[in-house]
C-alpha cells in the first residue's frame, strides 16, 4: 500500500512529516479487533519536530560541501504551533549536491517508531519515503 508522506525543512531544521499508515498487529488480545480495524483503515500521522539539539559537522572542508551532516534530535508535536509533546524524532541530513540532501528520520511515537528516508530537493515541501514501523506503526511502508 502506497502512502504520501510530506515533510517541510523550515529554518533551522524544523521538519513536518505526515502520511497515512496502515496499523497492524497488537500486543494485547483485547486490542486485536481494534486493531485489525484500524489496518483495514489506515489513518493519517502528521508530526512536527520543531527545536531541539543538532550537531553540524562540515566533513566537506567548505560550507554546504557534499558529505556535509547534521545531526538533529527534536521534540515532536501533534501540531504545528507546538503544544503537548508527543514523542521525538532523530533527523541526520547528508549534503549530497549544492541543491540536494539525503534525509533520515526515526519518529519515537506512543506505541513505536515510523521509519522515513529520501532526497530533498531544497525546497519547502518535498516527498519521503515511509520505509519501516515498529509497534503500533508495524508494516508501515510506501510513498
Amino acid at each position: 500500500m502506497n502512502k504520501k508522506v510530506a515533510a517541510t525543512l523550515a529554518g533551522a531544521g524544523a521538519v513536518a512529516v505526515a502520511g497515512t499508515f496502515a496499523l497492524a498487529g497488537a500486543a494485547a488480545p483485547s486490542q486485536a479487533a481494534a486493531s485489525t480495524q484500524q489496518a483495514a483503515h489506515p489513518r493519517t500521522v502528521t508530526v512536527y519536530l520543531r527545536g531541539g539539539t543538532g550537531t553540524a559537522l562540515n566533513l566537506s572542508g567548505k560550507p554546504g560541501g557534499i558529505g556535509d551532516l547534521t545531526i538533529l534530535n527534536q521534540p515532536a508535536y501533534a501540531r504545528s504551533g507546538g503544544g503537548n509533546r508527543i514523542g521525538s524524532g532523530v533527523v541526520t541530513i547528508i549534503s549530497v549536491s549544492k541543491t540536494q540532501a539525503q534525509l533520515h528520520a526515526d519518529l519515537i511515537l506512543p506505541g513505536g517508531t515510523i521509519d522515513v528516508a529520501g532526497v530533498e530537493q531544497q525546497s519547502n515541501l518535498f516527498t519521503l519515503a515511509v520505509t519501516g514501523g515498529t509497534g503500533t506503526y508495524q508494516g508501515a511502508r510506501g510513498k
